[in-house]
């Protein structure tokens, strides 16, 4: 959904536009937010994009940008998936340099982009099951399972899972954690690929393999929308005991 901005005396309204239909609601008391968003007192916010800007009678458009078909092959299309990646700073403790990459994939087509070069790789490779990792891992793991018509395996944080699980602990940059896999959800036949939103030090993807493995189940590889090369997860991973192969769609 493209959502365009219009000011007036009168305050602020949203209209958006998808596929050519147009819909209008009024933002009551509303402001504008940082980093182009439009945003209420009420905490909801919209991005403003290909939009059209009307001050009193006045009106400049903007172009929409048509939709592209999506391969999920083109560098400029991940290009366009990297600049809607945010930077938050001292998150969630100070000194970390945290990649929020939520803002990405709340754009239509940077979310399909994504989805569409995952699948592009994965589908000839014929996986069972796809697990995320808790929590960003859910929206990419899920959309690809569904899109390869498998099976999604939730690999939550500890004490979030009833009845019996594998659990494996590890440590983050800025702490410990441990997950946890159903024990009835996978087997020796179960042929996996691994998603996160993205891999630093590499401890929550290696956690996910050995759980994995703790299943008799095999990782055909893992995959990460975001990799940062300075910090070694992909170093970790590949001298773990599990040692299986990293693809990452985007690196730092």
């Amino acid at each position: 959904m493209e959502c365009c901005a219009f000011a007036s005396a009168a305050g602020l309204s949203l209209a958006c536009t998808r596929w050519g239909v147009k819909s209008q609601g009024i933002l009551a008391e509303t402001r504008l937010g940082t980093r182009g968003e439009l945003g209420s007192t009420d905490g909801t916010r919209a991005r403003l994009s290909s939009c059209a800007v009307v001050r009193g009678d006045n009106e400049t458009k903007e172009p929409v940008r048509e939709r592209r078909g999506l391969v999920g092959d083109s560098a400029e299309e991940l290009e366009y998936v990297r600049a809607r990646i945010v930077t938050v700073m001292d998150f969630p403790k100070r000194g970390i340099r945290f990649r929020d990459v939520l803002p990405a994939l709340s754009d239509p087509e940077a979310f399909q982009i994504v989805v569409a070069q995952m699948f592009n790789r994965y589908a000839p490779m014929r996986p069972t099951h796809v697990c995320g990792i808790d929590a960003r891992g859910f929206i990419l793991g899920a959309a690809l399972a569904s899109k390869l018509n498998v099976g999604f395996v939730a690999l939550r944080k500890g004490g979030k899972l009833p009845g019996a699980t594998h659990r494996v602990e590890y440590e983050l940059e800025y702490g410990s954690a441990a997950l946890e896999l159903d024990q009835n959800s996978l087997d020796a036949d179960s042929r996996v690929v691994v998603v996160d939103d993205l891999i630093a030090t590499g401890g929550s993807m290696m956690a996910a393999c050995a759980l994995i493995a703790k299943a008799h189940a095999s990782v055909l590889e893992c995959c990460v929308l975001l990799e940062f090369m300075s910090l070694g997860g992909r170093s970790a991973l590949s001298s773990s005991v599990e040692s299986p192969t990293l693809h990452s769609l985007l690196k730092e």
